[in-house]
């Protein structure tokens, strides 16, 4: 038995600005995945289709911390592994949570986090730090790890081009006067 996963994407999706408005009125009325305005839950649906994945995901791939978009562990986890990165764990606990993150483009990192560093770095504010620690350390240390091997992922907000064509706004990656470059990019 082969321990190797299909990798499939699909980068065709792109939707209109306006099913994306209907779709983010709906998500932020029924205030499902913490999403509570349109506008928030537009704006990572627009992440989403820049990213070629359908704008729905964005909701479960991203969490909203501190008024910013940033990429949820398990969903950078997925992406990093399906890129051909690996993680080994040594320890997942209560206490720490010690992983090496290797990948083919930035080498191989062993580190970990545990309940002093988390304390330390001021971040365990969130009731849920209380409540499951050793989940919380899992994705202290895989933000980490992927980011310092895997710059591909190593930034929470992605470029953004907004396209007018055809009296519609499409939104995609490679559009703009940077490409894909970096920061935002608006074009009318």
């Amino acid at each position: 038995m082969s321990n190797e996963v299909a990798i499939t994407q699909n980068t065709s999706i792109v939707n209109t600005f306006a099913d994306m408005e209907r779709l983010a009125n709906a998500i932020a009325k029924s205030r499902m995945f913490g999403l509570t305005t349109p506008e928030a839950a537009l704006t990572l649906m627009a992440i989403a289709n820049a990213e070629g994945r359908p704008a729905a995901i964005a909701a479960i791939d991203y969490h909203i911390i501190n008024n910013k978009p940033c990429l949820k562990a398990d969903a950078m986890l997925a992406r990093f592994q399906q890129a051909g990165g690996k993680v080994e764990w040594h320890d997942y606990s209560d206490e720490r949570a010690e992983a090496t993150f290797t990948h083919p483009a930035g080498g191989s990192i062993k580190l970990s986090w545990d309940l002093d560093r988390a304390k330390r770095a001021e971040v365990m504010g969130n009731p849920t730090w209380k409540k499951y620690p050793r989940a919380m350390l899992r994705a202290r240390t895989i933000s980490e790890g992927i980011r310092t091997v895997y710059l591909v992922l190593n930034w929470c907000l992605p470029c953004v081009c907004l396209v007018f064509n055809r009296g519609e706004y499409f939104i995609g990656p490679g559009w703009g006067r940077n490409g894909c470059g970096i920061g935002p990019v608006l074009v009318w």
